[in-house]
């Protein structure tokens, strides 16, 4: 396009006039230029939210190259505004409507319903109501023979506006379409509004909810599809709004295990893509990894991304060679209803107006669903999070975590009387992965939620194993990590017998890889750490030389399959807080877990070294005995012993031990 571009404007003259016009016109030429722009502009695809600069400059060059080759406004014109409208945020509407106009003159401006530009300038004028309903008439009845993938969506927007009796047929042609859609166009969320709409007359209960979960169905295929995680945020990030729709529609429609997909099809994608990645990937294709965990680091990072397409197509095509060869083997994801004896699954989900839902699952069961008011928890976290920050842990925002635990417990109240199993699995969402749910104060005398049910959490269903997946360790080493002069007090642990230790110099990275065998029973980092808010792959284990950060982890960490894990630092299992796009609880846990990890403690903020100490031991001298049960005894007692703020520091990544 850039060639074609140069090589008819270089056949302008110094003073911009065409200097072929034996050959063609110069409205022609300009018009070639100015459709090249166009064109170049559909071609740059958003990234997430963020609408490229290049996109609108090259619209800019359109209009202003089409203004050249004539005053009138016509279809290319029109092609322009439509394009501008859809993407420039700072369009004044005045000018679209002085665009209409010259456009809709009646003297030379006649419905055409075999043009598809015609019905989106119908639709456009129909919504500022500058035509009459016989254009929308004409559409909405009108019998395609070909398979045109947008005129379905304008005949559901037409029946809409003509208050059709029924509009499901419509709306399910409009979103089958999708299917030949690539989820980068514009159509995605043009659709994803049109059932929106239809969803708020009331006259359209029981019409709209079909279409709404096939959409997501669609949707969720297009996102298996997509290559690379940094993809995942860029172009299908931005539709959480018709995850909420399809959900609600479930709701609705009392399909409540399709509900709980719906939640869980929201949760963690790109690290679960980056989880498939690594199964796609051998021994020799380190290099091609390592350049994925980099994209992933950078593009978090808000910076500039080089060779996205050159990996994007290496990855593709090593991934297209081992499926041929019969070498890549699928993992199937466990059934949403296949819970652990004696636990109860407790899958929430926030819907983009701040409604809080919880879908219980237990005993093989019928999902339950409880709406859960979060208006008070979300006040009462902000309130924690700002005194956390601001004072620290202790003394001082005693007060501010009392209330956030004591908030959600009166949150998890109408949950817990539907779960009669002892044990309580968590798959938070959004803001509620940053709140300790196992502290929550359950009755008026300020009894923890630990000192009467297991808790345990997971990012998402989907990283839970599938039944053929062994929880059991390969090797029986406990393996100890450190660099020594982080506590004098860890000498003590280090001197027991059965401990594979190692120290932590001058290398870190080389010094923990190289220590970290396949799988062992127990693993320990002993460190300092930091999160970190905005990009939370630069998260770190502060050591004695460089730190370790998460983007290592996730490039150089062994298989842990059956690995208990306890991550000692501060704020290892913090995440990041930012869900607008996406819901992640990428965390330095989280890393460990995705390599397979059975159980992993860590920190959700700043922690005491005595703690960590403690549940050291118990671990070493409870080989067989989860860490969530260790968890909680430790907890147990330092809240007898009114150490408030120790107890909510840490909790338990995972999934409970084989029945």
């Amino acid at each position: 396009i850039e060639s074609a571009i140069r090589l008819v404007w270089n056949n302008f003259d110094a003073g911009k006039k065409w200097t072929h016009t034996d050959v063609v016109s110069e409205k022609d030429a300009c018009y070639f230029i100015a459709k090249c722009y166009l064109l170049r502009s559909r071609l740059t695809l958003p990234k997430g939210a963020d609408i490229p600069a290049k996109k609108l400059e090259a619209l800019d060059k359109a209009w202003e190259w089409a203004e050249k080759g004539s005053e009138e406004t016509d279809a290319l014109k029109m092609g322009i505004v439509l394009e501008r409208k859809q993407w420039d945020s700072e369009l004044k509407e005045e000018w679209i409507e002085s665009c209409m106009v010259c456009f809709l003159n009646p003297r030379h401006y006649k419905f055409r319903i075999k043009n598809s530009l015609h019905w989106a300038i119908n639709d456009m004028a129909r919504e500022s109501g500058m035509l009459d309903d016989d254009s929308d008439r004409a559409i909405a009845d009108y019998d395609i023979k070909s398979h045109n993938k947008f005129l379905p969506f304008y005949q559901a927007r037409a029946a809409l506006r003509l208050n059709a009796n029924d509009i499901s047929g419509k709306l399910e042609n409009a979103v089958e379409c999708l299917r030949r859609i690539p989820l980068s166009h514009p159509l995605w969320k043009n659709t994803s509004e049109l059932i929106r709409n239809v969803s708020e007359k009331d006259e359209y209960k029981g019409q709209w909810e079909d279409a709404a979960i096939l959409a997501w169905k669609i949707c969720q295929k297009a996102e298996e599809d997509i290559c690379l995680s940094i993809q995942v945020r860029w172009y299908w990030g931005g539709y959480s709004g018709l995850y909420d729709l399809a959900f609600q529609a479930a709701i609705s429609k009392g399909e409540l295990p399709t509900a709980v997909r719906i939640a869980d099809s929201l949760k963690s994608r790109p690290t679960i893509k980056m989880q498939n990645a690594e199964r796609c990937l051998g021994d020799d294709d380190a290099e091609i990894f390592k350049k994925l965990a980099e994209i992933e680091a950078l593009s978090l990072a808000d910076t500039y991304i080089p060779h996205v397409e050159a990996v994007k197509k290496e990855f593709k095509t090593k991934v297209r060679k081992d499926k041929s060869d019969d070498k890549h083997e699928s993992r199937k994801d466990r059934d949403i209803l296949d819970v652990p004896k004696g636990w109860a699954a407790v899958h929430f989900y926030i819907t983009g107006k701040k409604e809080g839902h919880a879908l219980i699952v237990e005993n093989g069961n019928a999902p339950r669903h409880v709406l859960l008011d979060i208006s008070e928890v979300w006040n009462a976290f902000c309130e924690w999070d700002e005194a956390r920050r601001r004072v620290g842990i202790g003394e001082d925002s005693k007060g501010e975590l009392e209330m956030l635990c004591d908030e959600a417990g009166e949150m998890l109240t109408s949950v817990l009387e539907e779960i009669s199993a002892e044990n309580i699995l968590f798959i938070p969402h959004g803001f509620l992965h940053l709140v300790p749910l196992h502290a929550s104060y359950i009755n008026d005398d300020e009894t923890c939620l630990f000192e009467e049910k297991t808790c345990l959490f997971l990012p998402s269903w989907s990283l839970a194993p599938s039944r053929d997946e062994s929880d059991t360790p390969t090797r029986h080493d406990d393996i100890l990590l450190t660099n020594w002069d982080c506590c004098d007090d860890i000498r003590e642990i280090i001197t027991q017998d059965g401990w594979k230790n190692k120290e932590i110099i001058n290398s870190t990275a080389n010094d923990v890889f190289d220590a970290i065998e396949t799988s062992p029973r127990l693993l320990v980092l002993f460190s300092h750490g930091q999160g970190d808010s905005v990009n939370p792959y630069q998260a770190k284990f502060l050591m004695n030389g460089p730190p370790l950060t998460h983007q290592e982890l996730i490039g150089k960490l062994p298989e842990l399959h059956g690995t208990r894990v306890i991550l000692t630092a501060c704020e290892s299992d913090l995440v990041s807080g930012n869900f607008e796009l996406t819901d992640e609880h990428l965390s330095l846990a989280t890393a460990f877990l995705r390599r397979r990890a059975n159980e992993v403690i860590g920190a959700l903020f700043s922690c005491y070294p005595s703690v960590s100490q403690e549940l050291i031991l118990s671990a070493k001298d409870k080989p067989k005995k989860p860490l969530y049960q260790i968890l909680q005894n430790k907890q147990t007692g330092w809240k007898k012993s009114k150490d408030v703020y120790k107890v909510p520091a840490f909790r338990v990544m995972g999934f409970p031990a084989n029945d």
